[in-house]
């Protein structure tokens, strides 16, 4: 008979469940190398090697994006990206144009500025397709100049990651 169930009720390794939390945080990265490093092996023609692939996985912390207001309010003329009305400041929202839900990455040209009523209907949705040749436009006439901006704060400005994963998305 296995030796856990002759000991039923009893716990088979004492101090099992102190050490699974004591070492939450090293067990996690190293399940979370090891399976970087097996998706990135099973799918190296797809993804190549330069791919952030365990921030895509995993997704990253979320910035404080206040410093975005600003420039995409000068960009977008003080109107909301979705419905053109005029917003506002802080009553301005800034939104993943491709959700955050779907890619967990904060890009500097995934950004847009909607109102509070534009950007809780949206959600974790994909925008229209009118929207994307809309986002696709301002960012080909804005594209470098979004990027600058936002590089001075640490985002990355990547114009062409961008674009692919609203393509994919």
């Amino acid at each position: 008979m296995p030796i856990w169930l002759r000991n039923a009720g009893q716990v088979p390794f004492p101090g099992i469940a102190y050490c699974f939390r004591k070492f939450h945080a090293l067990i996690s990265d190293l399940v979370r190398g090891a399976w970087v490093r097996y998706v990135r092996q099973q799918n190296l023609a797809l993804i190549g090697e330069t791919a952030d692939l365990h921030e895509f996985l995993f997704g990253s912390e979320r910035n404080n994006l206040a410093v975005v207001r600003p420039v995409l309010l000068d960009l977008q003329h003080g109107r909301c990206f979705y419905c053109n009305r005029g917003i506002i400041g802080e009553t301005a929202h800034v939104d993943h144009f491709v959700a955050w839900a779907r890619y967990p990455v904060d890009l500097a040209h995934n950004f847009v500025l909607a109102d509070r009523r534009c950007n809780s209907k949206k959600r974790d949705r994909l925008p229209a397709c009118e929207h994307l040749a809309a986002w696709t436009e301002g960012n080909a006439q804005y594209g470098a100049q979004l990027g600058d901006a936002l590089g001075q704060h640490g985002i990355v400005g990547e114009l062409a990651t961008s674009n692919r994963v609203a393509q994919w998305a």
